[in-house]
């Protein structure tokens, strides 16, 4: 995973992606993550309703002091769409600014996004981590930090549209 990383250089990143492969890579909306995550069933986890700390990397999932580990390193966190990591290891970067209230959803659909008020507006951040607890491994679990943020936990994904 790439981590340590702020939100202007993951954005960074995507555009040099995009440009070097020609595909429309970027950071997630929150919406998008969370449907990457759960399905379209709404499950707590990426693989159903069900936690085994063995099957993610957060802090109860191995004995000694928690650290971050290969993606590959747990099979069973993947979601339905076959991504990897999203209740365990680390946070992703999503674009939205954070409101406390959620994601704005309208039928199904992701609704207009929020005013960004810049570096005065945290981000939001989803996602498991290696040094978290059961309880915020859950897919529907929502973060906040500030754009300016670099942690060992943090990082990010990149997402593109389908068709």
């Amino acid at each position: 995973p790439a981590l340590m990383v702020d939100l202007a250089s993951a954005r960074a990143f995507a555009a040099w992606e995009a440009a070097r492969t020609g595909q429309p890579w970027r950071l997630p909306a929150e919406v998008e993550w969370e449907k990457a995550a759960r399905g379209v069933d709404g499950r707590l986890f990426p693989w159903g309703d069900f936690l085994d700390p063995t099957w993610c990397n957060i802090r109860d999932s191995h004995e000694g002091s928690p650290r971050m580990e290969d993606v590959d390193s747990f099979p069973v966190d993947t979601s339905v769409y076959g991504i990897r990591g999203m209740a365990g290891n680390i946070r992703d970067w999503c674009v939205d600014p954070f409101d406390a209230s959620g994601p704005d959803v309208v039928d199904g659909r992701a609704g207009p996004p929020r005013v960004d008020q810049g570096a005065r507006t945290p981000r939001v951040v989803r996602g498991g981590a290696w040094p978290a607890s059961r309880l915020y491994s859950r897919c529907s679990t929502r973060s906040r930090t500030w754009s300016h943020d670099r942690a060992t936990n943090l990082g990010f994904r990149l997402f593109r549209s389908w068709g």
